[in-house]
């Protein structure tokens, strides 16, 4: 009888130590679909950090940081990055996965932590593949990069409309492998010409110049 009881009672102990590890608290689509429009519009860098060294100015002046849905695109004056982001709002620190738009990119998954406070963002990263950042610091060898956002606003930022048409422009641009949207245009003969008429026919190449 008491063998029994040891095989029942045994399976039932390991199920209640088990079933927290299994039962993991996962954000709901709610709770994720409200930080993200926390985080939407158009952010100016502050300030870059990696290994534990502040980047140039030069290198930050003008950068630009563009969320919109779940895309969020980084423009700095040498550099253009379009990704794909995911958040988990109810890890501590809160997290952040970056996957890289472009078909190709060695580094397609970046892992990074963020904090939110009022108009200011921190964004820790890691390198391409990389653990997550722990904490925002950046120590020398990690090969974290700290970067400091502030959000842009039309009273605080003269050149507001500028970013925020380039932000149209990135949003709409057909990233590398996407289908070409169709348009008309007229040839050298005046004669219109639409370019899904060319879908099942050879690569079509565009030239524009001036013939005289």
């Amino acid at each position: 009888m008491k063998r029994r009881l040891l095989k029942l009672f045994v399976p039932g102990l390991l199920l209640s130590i088990l079933s927290p590890i299994r039962a993991a608290a996962e954000p709901s689509q709610d709770v994720v679909r409200r930080e993200m429009r926390m985080l939407q519009g158009v952010w100016k860098i502050i300030s870059v950090e990696r290994d534990g060294k502040a980047a140039p100015k030069d290198e930050i002046n003008d950068g630009t940081v563009f969320i919109q849905g779940n895309r969020l695109i980084i423009q700095t004056k040498d550099s253009h990055q379009d990704m794909d982001y995911g958040l988990d709002p109810i890890r501590k620190p809160k997290t952040i996965d970056l996957r890289n738009r472009e078909r190709g990119s060695r580094e397609n998954l970046v892992r990074g932590i963020y904090l939110l406070e009022r108009n200011r963002l921190k964004l820790c990263l890691s390198q391409g593949g990389q653990e997550r950042p722990a904490d925002f610091t950046t120590a020398p060898g990690t090969a974290h990069k700290l970067i400091v956002l502030e959000r842009a606003s039309r009273g605080q930022d003269a050149d507001f409309g500028r970013s925020a048409r380039l932000a149209q422009y990135l949003w709409n641009r057909p990233a590398v492998g996407d289908r070409a949207p169709d348009f008309v245009l007229k040839d050298i003969e005046g004669k219109e010409v639409r370019l899904r008429d060319f879908a099942d026919k050879l690569p079509v190449v565009l030239e524009f110049g001036s013939y005289t």
